[in-house]
């Protein structure tokens, strides 16, 4: 048992892991999560509404704005500190799954394009709102996203309107 024979090892550049390295140095891996990309255009996970109970609760509780597709069920809390809004969205009747994702991708960037007002009324008068827009696809059957900003701008709108007057 003493005996045992001596194999050359594989490190004289000749593995594929040596050769990679040498060659890329210290270059970031292309799947890493750490490769810079940005990402400014996303919503952060504290404006996110999760949970079946609070989704519930909004749309039992909340009141709501109405445009020609868009409802929008909102609950506003004075007392909890996070001065923010942290909004939901959910699609009505979609038919299948294809159409329900396009339309709900469409209603989270046109809100994320035009929420600067909404966030900056919340933080000046030192309120929580928690919104749920909810878009019905039969009555919205063109699924462009010129068509779903313009309803998202009227909603907003009219939501800012309603929360002035309270």
């Amino acid at each position: 048992m003493d005996f045992a024979p001596a194999w050359r090892r594989k490190t004289d550049g000749r593995s594929l892991q040596e050769g990679v390295r040498r060659v890329a140095g210290d270059l970031q891996s292309v799947t890493s999560r750490s490769t810079g990309k940005s990402h400014g255009h996303t919503f952060p996970k504290s404006e996110i509404l999760r949970g079946y109970r609070i989704f519930g609760r909004i749309l039992s509780r909340g009141t709501s704005v109405q445009s020609d597709a868009i409802r929008c069920f909102y609950d506003v809390q004075r007392e909890i500190p996070p001065y923010q809004c942290m909004v939901g969205f959910a699609v009505k009747k979609p038919g299948s799954a294809v159409r329900r994702n396009r339309l709900r991708r469409l209603l989270r960037e046109s809100y994320r394009q035009r929420k600067n007002a909404l966030t900056a009324w919340s933080n000046e008068q030192q309120l929580q709102i928690r919104c749920v827009f909810i878009i019905d696809a039969q009555k919205a059957p063109d699924t462009t996203f010129a068509s779903v900003d313009a309803a998202m701008a009227h909603i907003l709108e009219a939501l800012l309107i309603k929360l002035k007057e309270t």
